[in-house]
């Protein structure tokens, strides 16, 4: 597809999303004799088109590749751009004339404006990637009390961390005064708590008939020690889901991230669909193989 008027690149962005949540995987400038602008720019980005979000479940995958000519301006910092940045949108730069004009975040600003476009697009399937976060996560444990405040000081004592209770940026509060639905919560090192203003954060606390549910983000500034003592806690009952990033581990599959005895587990397709072969090659369009 080529692109050489204002109204040819306004439809064919907002098709696209105007790029919304696009990965910005490569911005190549073909430096010109002159060393002024570009003779040429390749942008590659992939967008989800469909399917699901959570770990291991099917998604659609497209690649945009952009190769600009004719190129008015190339404006980005040295530092500005980090590979796989996933970008909030482009912006129509409206104080350029040239057909094609813009600016996103990469993450730093990019501003770009050419009079030719030409884009070639690619789809494929893959899985989506698996990522944990290292500061979040939220639990049910089935069958199971919810353990209350003073339980929390003991089972951590028994860890050998001296923990007390918080609210807000508050003084230490005796275990044995903190409600039994501790939601809005924090728990901080015990001689800790005079020189911070928070500790891990107890989003949600609740018992669900037989069962209970935790919501917990680590605000501690410790390195995460406390809250990876609070999720190894939550990871020895019995029957636990527990939910971090876009995956959904039990119990077991939780203590072997948080032993470091399991990697989130990016497919192979995860990385450019000109490395590898997608993980459902057999559906997609001959054109597209």
């Amino acid at each position: 597809m080529i692109i050489q008027t204002r109204e040819e690149f306004l439809d064919w962005a907002a098709r696209q999303a105007w790029l919304e949540d696009a990965f910005i995987d490569e911005i190549t400038p073909e430096v010109s004799g002159d060393q002024g602008v570009p003779a040429r720019v390749r942008i590659v980005l992939r967008q989800q088109v469909s399917g699901g979000i959570v770990a291991g479940e099917k998604r659609r995958m497209r690649q945009l590749v952009l190769d600009g000519r004719g190129i008015e301006r190339f404006e980005l910092t040295s530092d500005g751009f980090a590979a796989e940045h996933c970008c909030e949108g482009a912006e129509l730069d409206e104080e350029s004339d040239a057909a094609v004009a813009f600016t996103l975040d990469v993450p730093g600003e990019f501003r770009f404006a050419c009079r030719v476009l030409e884009v070639t697009e690619r789809e494929w399937d893959e899985l989506v990637p698996e990522w944990l976060s290292h500061a979040e996560f939220f639990a049910r444990a089935r069958g199971a009390t919810l353990p209350d405040p003073p339980r929390w000081v003991s089972t951590f004592a028994d860890e050998g961390i001296a923990a007390s209770w918080r609210y807000f940026d508050g003084p230490a509060t005796d275990a044995a005064r903190v409600s039994a639905d501790y939601s809005g919560w924090f728990l901080q090192h015990s001689n800790r708590v005079a020189e911070t203003s928070r500790g891990i954060f107890f989003f949600a606390a609740h018992q669900d008939g037989d069962d209970f549910t935790v919501h917990v983000r680590d605000d501690a500034e410790d390195g995460g020690i406390l809250w990876r003592t609070c999720a190894r806690i939550i990871g020895r009952f019995p029957d636990v889901e527990v939910h971090c990033g876009n995956a959904v581990l039990s119990g077991r599959e939780w203590l072997e991230y948080l032993d470091g005895r399991r990697r989130s587990k990016a497919p192979e397709s995860a990385l450019s669909p000109d490395q590898v072969r997608p993980a459902f090659e057999s559906e997609l369009p001959t054109g597209n193989r």
